[in-house]
């Protein structure tokens, strides 16, 4: 529904942001696109990027759009960095700091509502605590408001309570977070297809395959189990304690 474009900040001594618009076939989606920005900018954690300036714009193919600048966030998307991985070792500083960004954000009362490999950052070269970045709150809800009549979010990410239409909360993002974890350490997804209800009744009747990576620990095999559980209640509660 947008870009993202790198720009730079003349007031700021011309520090490099990152610059989402709006595109014009999605103007309808104007409200949700300002709701996101709202959303975010009340957030003030290390690995989410804080949003700066909200306008309008003419774009090139006619109409006003909106945009807003956030912080430029060095590295790759984690699905291009999965490949790259040496070691699981090095892997690990990244889903621990994408479980702070949960935990704040879900404390703060939203849900993340689409994770997915694509919508985390990794600068590979960074090694401190701020090196992961969890983007992309274009869906965030409130946690405990009702589901929409029309699905939202991408299948293969999430919880079966999500994809029958029922009512989620943070155990929802747990659960895609579980499926991150298994595909960041197996470098696969543990169910294939794309359909809806395909995933639905796999996720419901097959559990996921073994882990088989050699280095992965007892430990987190048992984590991501407990992750995948079909039913919500059967998962840990909170980020904080995953």
């Amino acid at each position: 529904m947008g870009r993202v474009l790198l720009a730079r900040d003349l007031v700021q001594e011309e520090s490099p942001v990152a610059l989402k618009v709006l595109l014009p076939e999605y103007r309808h989606s104007t409200t949700g696109f300002i709701r996101e920005f709202v959303t975010q900018r009340s957030f003030h954690h290390p690995n989410v990027p804080r949003v700066h300036e909200l306008g309008f714009t003419k774009h090139p193919r006619g109409g006003e759009v909106p945009y807003f600048t956030m912080d430029y966030c060095a590295g790759v998307p984690l699905i291009l960095a999965i490949p790259r991985v040496a070691t699981l070792p090095q892997v690990w500083p990244w889903m621990v700091q994408i479980l702070r960004a949960l935990d704040y954000i879900h404390r703060r009362g939203w849900l993340h509502r689409d994770m997915k490999p694509g919508n985390i950052l990794v600068d590979m070269k960074d090694s401190s605590d701020t090196s992961t970045k969890l983007i992309d709150l274009g869906v965030a809800s409130r946690i405990g408001a009702p589901p929409e009549k029309v699905f939202i979010g991408t299948p293969e990410y999430c919880a079966p309570e999500m994809l029958s239409g029922r009512r989620f909360d943070q155990r929802a993002d747990l659960y895609a977070y579980g499926l991150i974890l298994y595909e960041v350490i197996e470098r696969r997804r543990p169910w294939t297809g794309s359909s809806e209800v395909e995933l639905l009744t796999a996720r419901v009747k097959t559990p996921p395959p073994a882990i088989s990576h050699p280095e992965c620990p007892q430990a987190v095999i048992d984590l991501i189990g407990e992750l995948l559980q079909p039913s919500p209640g059967d998962r840990p509660n909170n980020a904080g304690e995953v």
